[in-house]
């Protein structure tokens, strides 16, 4: 869930609108902040060794 709240909030920073369209009109730059913040939470993840975190996260 945390995951999500990122991507809204660096949505939101680019000033596009969340609604149900979201996804289909900006796909790009979507795809972009899921990856940023997957890299975000990886990098964390490395630095804090919480990997049991990250197994929950991936639902793994």
């Amino acid at each position: 869930m945390v995951h999500e709240l990122l991507v809204i909030s660096k949505l939101k920073r680019k000033r596009l609108p969340i609604n149900k369209r979201t996804v289909m009109d900006f796909h790009l730059i979507v795809y972009e902040a899921h990856l940023i913040t997957t890299e975000v939470e990886l990098s964390y993840t490395l630095k804090t060794k919480n990997y049991s975190w990250m197994r929950t996260s991936l639902d793994m």
